[in-house]
């Protein structure tokens, strides 16, 4: 456990906080109800604003970073613990939910400390799964009425916003993403501030543990609010309830805090009776301090949410942590002998609290009842890959030699590359449930997760090529997400043919929308959405982004600039266009991604063994061979600042547009090393982009979806490399969610369900990944990862490059040895907080480097 909290930069006001507590913490206990002095400390202290984005006046941590504070205030007083807990829990809904104009208007007095603000989900009779909730809000004009009363409020009374829990007319049908088991349809939540004249606070509960927490009822009659406090869609409740275990925000925080305070008390007890030469003594000393790092790496790995089933991880941590926290304060209540028995002893209080968190929602039996088989299975410890806020998962772990970031959101796995699905196509296909609102082109555990905070529960008809399914284990691994109704074999991958995706699967009833998940089902996807009558990318344009050849045709009699390429069969066309160009040129696959089999080749190298190369670079169990995939080109070589714009268009007409800044490898493989949202160009530059990509657009006749553009700015002026019709890769996506304050993925989907596009903005802050480096060998020592995890904005750091495994030099995106993901006021600052916190991660391997 880190002894200090550098991302929150607010070690100072944490230290006066606990000074504060320690004096508090047994009045509160006795008169059951928070202490002026305590509560006035905690909004001073500056830790409120942790879990607030930078953007937004806070220090951008993550679920890691305000687990931790909970602990640290756990440790001294449960009570204000859970108070501080609601505040971060209720704050993460805010950041993923809230509109642009909610986020600014609250997320700034969060931080501030100006306001508190608490959840009001719970009833008297409305279940520990929130299903039976007789809170009422009716449409009153252009605003709402609540009416109902809550219970089990902590914070009533005390908190200046509530997040408020009702039964509405939701859409039909409901939205229940919670697949039933949480939350219910029709159900809306409402942000009320205290000082509505409809809200006021009941009488405080004389509750047996947390008797500092202000808990209590809350009482909403005639309560009028306008449009605008309704957090999330109308009847959605219960998908945002879904994703809450996702976030890696866990109770069992609370539990880590009192388990340490427990373990003190019976440190100090030993010590002050001379125990400490008795072997028994000491014996159950270190069992205790065992049983308190058991705690603190179960709440830890939750925080990281680097497991393949996050809210699982989530709901363990807290079974685990309530029950040790438990036995805890029981071996040392027993170890205090006479003293532990009598109602002063602080021993009493913890041990009370510790069976009150048990209780807290979600309460250990409903945990229980969520981890049930197929609802949240554990990840096996091969599916480890991190999972970040809207963020691609990193390929899993076993694939030579070191498992690392992906550039798109799809895995990469060894082995031969899989057969292509046979002509034969199965007779009688079955309808897609009528569940089933959005088709996804292409297996990929990322999109999949970040689907499962926007979508409800079998939602979503998952298609993939069967070899790839069996390859990858894909069945298993699509049964972990709520959203997925099914994941079915189809001939996804057959960009010649895509007639024959069309052929095999039924339009689903209810169809709302098809997304390409993977860069080898754009064509599908496309031809999927233009034979159902959806917003797509048009089989035509979507043809053009898949083969560079193509591309290269299109975009330069379009208008727009590109450096002079030939197509290439084999090392002499090579050897003739490098002798054209001076020397040098850029060698590369017509149709593969992250980098695989690029080459730029100066006049020493040879053509023949980097021919070899590139033709014989290919992504096993991702790509299917189809007759005729293998396609390559060379092109002159360009200098210049390398960026990409990602846009989202909408019947051909540009939306939001985000320009990332790009650094590569000085290396034969341009592999990139990092990213930083925004770009911070000069006004011009950025025009000129813009420009550009219009104009690509009006070349290829992309119609609607996700451009992802790569440019070199020679001398000046934006020259094309290469675009994908899909999201990012490389967590660019998360990066723009960092900056915008948005979800570039939520975006998306209202695009190809016909809703539109988020209209183009400006950053609110700065987002930046560094990709991690290793030395040749086999890895023999990772240092500095909780140095590097907790340096000032760090998101999220992940290392791939575990003892044992094997690495090499990069020649793709796939064997990079991992990433870190800061934030900062702007992009130079988050680039900087990047690098800081790269650079104390050192990978050691047999050769005898650090990294």
């Amino acid at each position: 456990m880190a002894a200090s909290l550098p991302v929150t930069g607010a070690d100072d006001g944490l230290d006066r906080l606990r000074e504060v507590l320690r004096r508090t913490s047994a009045e509160a206990d006795a008169t059951g109800a928070p202490v002026a002095e305590a509560l006035a400390e905690l909004r001073a202290s500056g830790i409120l604003a942790a879990g607030v984005p930078v953007a937004h006046g806070g220090r951008g941590g993550a679920a890691l970073v305000t687990n931790r504070l909970v602990e640290r205030v756990a440790a001294v007083d449960p009570s204000v613990a859970i108070v501080l807990f609601q505040h971060y829990a209720v704050t993460a809904r805010i950041v993923e939910w809230g509109s642009p104009e909610q986020q600014a208007a609250v997320l700034p007095r969060l931080a501030s400390g100006e306001w508190l603000v608490a959840s009001a989900w719970s009833e008297e009779g409305a279940g520990a799964d929130k299903r039976n909730v007789a809170t009422t809000a009716d449409r009153r004009g252009d605003g709402w009425v609540l009416d109902g009363t809550k219970a089990f409020v902590t914070g009533a009374g005390i908190a200046d916003l509530y997040l408020v829990l009702a039964r509405s007319a939701g859409p039909s049908g409901g939205a229940d993403g919670s697949g039933g088991f949480y939350g219910g349809d029709g159900q809306t939540f409402f942000l009320v501030e205290a000082a509505n004249p409809g809200l006021r606070p009941g009488p405080a509960l004389d509750l047996e543990g947390m008797r500092g927490s202000a808990t209590g009822f809350l009482e909403l009659r005639d309560c009028a609010v306008p449009g605008t406090a309704v957090l999330g869609p109308v009847g959605g409740a219960a998908r945002i309830i879904a994703g809450v275990r996702e976030s890696g925000a866990t109770l069992g925080a609370v539990s880590a805090g009192i388990a340490a305070a427990a373990q003190e008390l019976a440190t100090a007890h030993a010590t002050a009776r001379g125990l400490l030469e008795h072997g028994d003594t000491t014996h159950c000393l270190v069992g205790l301090a065992t049983q308190v790092e058991t705690v603190r790496a179960v709440v830890e790995r939750a925080g990281r949410r680097d497991s393949g089933a996050a809210g699982a991880t989530t709901l363990h941590s807290k079974l685990a942590a309530t029950r040790i926290a438990e036995d805890v304060c029981q071996e040392v209540q027993r170890l205090l002998g006479g003293s532990g028995y009598r109602r002063s002893s602080p021993i009493n209080r913890l041990l009370r609290d510790a069976r009150a968190v048990a209780l807290m929602g979600p309460t250990n039996a409903l945990c229980q009842e969520l981890l049930r088989v197929g609802r949240a299975p554990v990840a096996p410890p091969e599916e480890t890959a991190p999972r970040l806020p809207a963020v691609p998962q990193p390929a899993p772990a076993g694939r030579p030699p070191v498992p690392s970031t992906p550039p798109t959101r799809e895995e990469a796995m060894p082995g031969a590359t899989p057969e292509p699905m046979p002509d034969a196509m199965p007779q009688a296909v079955p309808e897609a449930t009528p569940a089933v609102t959005h088709v996804l082109v292409g297996f990929s555990a990322g999109l999949l997760a970040d689907l499962d905070r926007l979508l409800p529960a079998r939602s979503v008809l998952v298609l993939e090529e069967p070899a790839v399914i069996a390859a990858r284990n894909a069945g298993e691994l699509a049964a972990r997400y709520g959203c997925v109704a099914e994941l079915r074999p189809a001939p996804t991958q057959d960009e010649e043919r895509p007639e024959r995706l069309v052929a095999a699967v039924p339009r689903p009833p209810a169809l709302r929308a098809v997304i390409p998940a993977v860069e080898y089902g754009v064509v599908g996807a496309a031809a999927l959405a233009e034979a159902w009558d959806v917003p797509g990318a048009g089989t035509a344009a979507a043809r053009v982004m898949r083969d560079k050849g193509l591309l290269r045709g299109t975009a330069g009699p379009g208008g727009v600039d590109q450096p002079d390429w030939a197509p290439a069969e084999g090392p002499d066309d090579v050897q003739r266009f490098r002798a054209r160009h001076g020397g040098s040129c850029v060698l590369k696959p017509a149709n593969r991604q992250a980098s695989l089999g690029v080459q730029l080749l100066g006049p020493a190298d040879d053509i023949h063994e980097a021919w070899a190369g590139t033709t014989a670079a290919d992504e096993p169990k991702l790509r299917v061979g189809y007759s005729g995939a293998a396609r390559y080109l060379v092109e002159e070589r360009l200098h210049g600042p390398e960026v990409s714009v990602e846009l989202l268009v909408v019947d051909g007409r540009p939306g939001f547009v985000n320009v990332t800044a790009k650094s590569v490898q000085d290396s034969r493989h341009p592999v990139e090393t990092g990213h930083v949202v925004p770009a911070g160009l000069p006004a011009g530059t950025v025009a000129a982009l813009e420009s550009a990509m219009a104009a690509l657009v009006r070349a290829t006749g992309f119609r609607s979806g996700v451009l992802h553009a790569e440019w070199i700015l020679h001398q000046g002026r934006p020259h094309l490399v290469e675009c994908a019709g899909r999201l990012p890769g490389d967590s660019i996506d998360t990066l723009i969610d960092l900056a915008y304050g948005g979800s570039i993925l939520g975006g998306l989907l209202a695009v190809l369900e016909g809703r539109g596009a988020p209209a183009p903005r400006p950053a609110t802050a700065g987002a930046a990944i560094r990709f991690l480096s290793a030395p040749v060998g086999t890895v023999t020592s990772v240092d500095g990862e909780e140095e590097a995890r907790t340096a000032p904005g760090v998101h999220t750091l992940h290392v791939s490059a575990v003892p044992g495994t094997t690495t090499r030099a990069a020649t793709s995106s796939w064997e990079r040895a991992g990433f870190v993901v800061a934030t900062g006021r702007d992009g130079a600052e988050a680039a900087a907080n990047a690098a800081h916190a790269a650079e104390r991660v050192a990978i050691r391997t047999g050769a005898g480097g650090a990294r």
